[in-house]
């Protein structure tokens, strides 16, 4: 999904991609163990290690038989995982990462049925995706919404200054931020608050609530606990 985005800075323009990176999963290796057959010279050693070696080979085959019916599993409840994008997150779930982890992450509030994924493996760039219910938390189409957070020195000047540029738009909300978007680009729509130094990227497949959400009054908020 191509999320663009022109700031202005002298001359220069500089453009964005909205990129929600699937988990790469860690391959699992087999180890092979080696059993010694030393029954006849140590029968109760034997009895006692032919115990704990049945117990390790059997929990192996266990952890692998979970992981081919689930290639997730191990993998979903990690940190790095849950803030890569491949982990579907319910509200409460989404607002405790976010506030144990101290990532600032801007979104539309919660949507009914909905579960949410968030990707902050760039640094200074945090998106969060909505999934509605029975989709795949890890695809990348651009058929969800998607509010991205840019950490940006001066974003409330270079949103509104990004208006000058050809097919830009740029719009003042009574509470004082600044909206933008390209009319070649109508789905994604930025938003910049004055002395906040955060950059709002809102997307959506409808161009009109696009535009609706970032020029709504508390619309757009902080992810909070």
């Amino acid at each position: 999904m191509a999320t663009k985005k022109t700031t202005s800075s002298g001359n220069e323009s500089k453009t964005r991609k909205l990129r929600v990176k699937q988990e790469v999963l860690e391959s699992l290796e087999n180890s092979n163990i080696k059993i010694i057959d030393n029954q006849e010279k140590h029968p109760k050693h034997f009895v006692a290690l032919l115990i704990i070696v049945t117990a390790i080979i059997s929990s192996l085959i266990t952890f692998g038989v979970a992981n081919q019916l689930s290639p997730q599993l191990a993998d979903r409840t990690t940190l790095v995982a849950q803030t890569s994008g491949g982990v579907c997150l319910s509200e409460k779930e989404l607002r405790n990462l976010v506030t144990e982890n101290n990532i600032v992450a801007y979104w539309t509030g919660p949507v009914k049925d909905a579960t949410y994924s968030i990707n902050s493996t760039t640094a200074g760039q945090v998106f969060v995706r909505y999934i509605p219910k029975g989709m795949e938390c890890g695809s990348t189409e651009a058929k969800y919404r998607v509010i991205a957070t840019y950490s940006e020195t001066d974003a409330f000047n270079s949103t509104q200054q990004a208006g000058s540029q050809p097919e830009g738009v740029t719009l003042a909300n009574p509470d004082g931020s600044v909206v933008y978007f390209s009319k070649n680009a109508p789905n994604n729509v930025y938003l910049a608050y004055p002395g906040i130094n955060y950059q709002i990227e809102i997307y959506d497949p409808d161009a009109k609530t696009a535009v609706t959400l970032a020029t709504t009054s508390n619309q757009v908020q902080l992810i909070k606990g």
